[in-house]
């Protein structure tokens, strides 16, 4: 009796340990979230992003609300769309987890890399999540990923209900992150604003609108300097809109001061083609450097009269889409910075291009040109450029300037090779413009998914190829615009310029072939893993990084893998006990 009483509670004493064991193992010591330097919720608390940086390693934390597999990835660097992503995915079949270290070319199922460069630290489930910590190289030199770089990255994430990857529907979301380094550019809440809001406007029952508002900016107290633009956007008609300045108060603008009405494009009018800044799909927030800003004042070359210009798509030309109180807000200040801001436009600004885009090739490129006597002729400083912007309409594909000096390439000003319309940005950029440099700037499109061919101009359906630079310091007597067309197919050349035109532009200098060649997933380079991940449950005393860039000596300790699996060692060797 006394042996059996013994068997029978040793067992259930087993039993328990075992469970305690599981229990701890699975909800305490696979995911200590307190070692891991920061944290930001993607989805509510759908998705849970963690992370530190050690060395040359980020480590990663996922705490996702499924039961399927999680996707993570960094977007492509200029869109942030998941055309040219480099994504991880996390999934679990019977209980084995697995990572697959993947890339994407389309909107389709990921392509598993060549080198797999993702290391599984752990990986656990609940009745509700699942929770997945990994790690790799920061920096890394294959064609098939994408570095993660100090200061914002985009990113893009996603999950499934399913042990196998498919397709995500709404579990999916984008945004940007600065895992080290310095952290984005934050809107400066504390500075008085201005709202510039389209008046309750009612959506036309037509594909295409262009609606206009005119407003005249305070400038009692002043001068001012703009220094950043949070959009406003109430409704999925508004395909872009762009906020231009007027020289003076002119019957054309007057006649959208303070209320909203179509009109054509306002280059249209010869008058207020400058450009202050513009919103697209994908876009967020723009905070200028803390040296510059756009200046309002009563000088006829001040920022004072802007006019907003709204385009709307409404592709099924319904009734029934309500009204639109869209715009921007801007913040500014009294405290006149040390430079003024402007914006050059380059490619075709004016959308005066005559070519067709034939239907149903995966490739069409233009090619336009800012040729150096137009900035010999209206520079007379050098500029430096902050911020770029790409705009294409549906069927853009790719699109790059470069950057020649003395006829030699020195640099590009800005590259997107899976362009996305939903995903623009705008990108932060640091060089110089000197008198005398040039630009060529080429899109390339394509048309598959149509059966009839694609115009260029201002309509939903159109195209446009125009790139947009923000530089400082300002010169007023700059044009704004600056361009020159050249197509391949049909060898048509076509002048662009400003309201004071380059009267005698150098014959147009075309750039090489193979610029549109696309490296990313082509494979090839070195397969490695850091230091820090060959020794990923040893004890390693380097300090991380906080996303500000300070040190954080309560991270970086990589121990406490090694104390889970101690813990679990301790809990297997008692069962063991009990058991013999």
């Amino acid at each position: 009796k006394f042996r059996r009483f013994v068997r029978t509670n040793t067992m259930k004493l087993m039993q328990s340990v075992l469970f305690i064991a599981v229990f701890c193992w699975t909800f305490v010591f696979a995911f200590d979230t307190s070692v891991y330097s920061d944290s930001q919720n993607l989805m509510g608390e759908n998705y849970t992003l963690y992370w530190k940086v050690v060395g040359d390693t980020i480590q990663i934390g996922l705490d996702v609300q499924t039961q399927g597999w999680i996707g993570f990835g960094i977007g492509e660097p200029t869109s942030g769309s998941m055309p040219g992503a480099d994504v991880v995915i996390a999934s679990m079949t019977s209980g084995v987890p697995n990572l697959s270290d993947s890339y994407t070319l389309a909107k389709a199922t990921p392509i598993v890399d060549d080198c797999q460069d993702w290391t599984l630290i752990s990986m656990n489930r609940t009745s509700q999540r699942t929770m997945v910590e990994m790690s790799r190289l920061l920096i890394v030199n294959n064609t098939q990923d994408r570095s993660i770089v100090p200061g914002p990255n985009r990113i893009i994430f996603s999950f499934g209900q399913t042990d196998s990857f498919s397709y995500h529907g709404v579990n999916r979301g984008a945004t940007v992150i600065s895992f080290y380094g310095p952290p984005p550019a934050e809107l400066p809440t504390n500075l008085p604003s201005w709202t510039l809001l389209s008046k309750n406007f009612t959506i036309p029952a037509r594909v295409t609108t262009y609606a206009f508002t005119s407003f005249v900016l305070p400038t009692q107290g002043g001068p001012y300097h703009m220094v950043a633009f949070e959009p406003i956007i109430d409704s999925d008609a508004v395909h872009h809109f762009i906020l231009h300045y007027c020289p003076s108060n002119t019957t054309w603008f007057n006649s959208f001061l303070n209320r909203t009405n179509t009109g054509s494009a306002s280059f249209d009018n010869g008058y207020c083609v400058g450009q202050v800044w513009g919103w697209a799909p994908g876009m967020g927030a723009l905070v200028l450097p803390d040296n510059v800003g756009f200046k309002v004042g009563d000088h006829p070359d001040d920022f004072k009269y802007l006019t907003l210009e709204i385009h709307l798509n409404n592709p099924a030309s319904r009734s029934d889409l309500g009204t639109i109180s869209s715009g921007v807000k801007i913040y500014y200040t009294n405290q006149l910075r040390q430079y003024d801001a402007a914006v050059l436009a380059l490619g075709d600004p004016f959308v005066l291009t005559p070519s067709i885009i034939p239907a149903g090739l995966d490739k069409w490129e233009i090619e336009y040109s800012c040729p150096e006597m137009a900035t010999l002729n209206n520079m007379n400083q050098s500029i430096t450029v902050f911020a770029s912007n790409h705009h294409m309409h549906a069927t853009g594909r790719q699109m790059w300037t470069s950057h020649w000096r003395n006829f030699t390439e020195i640099s590009e000003t800005n590259r997107v090779d899976f362009f996305d319309f939903n995903f623009q940005q705008s990108t932060p950029v640091n060089f110089t413009i000197q008198p005398g440099d040039r630009f060529n700037t080429h899109c390339v499109f394509d048309t598959t998914s149509r059966s009839a061919d694609t115009n260029f101009g201002m309509g939903s359906s159109d195209e446009m190829c125009i790139e947009f630079l923000a530089y400082y310091p300002r010169m007023p007597k700059t044009p704004s615009t600056c361009g020159f067309a050249y197509t391949k197919e049909y060898n048509i050349n076509v002048s662009i310029w400003d309201i004071n035109p380059v009267t005698s532009p150098n014959p147009l200098v075309r750039d090489p072939v193979g610029g549109d060649t696309i490296v990313f997933g082509s494979g090839g380079g070195a397969c490695q893993l850091s230091q820090t991940q060959n020794t990923q449950n040893t004890q390693n005393t380097e300090t991380a990084q906080n996303s500000d860039g300070t040190s954080n000596p309560n991270v970086g300790d990589e121990s406490h893998n090694g104390s889970n699996m101690m813990t679990y060692g301790i809990m297997t060797s008692l069962v063991m006990f009990l058991w013999m």
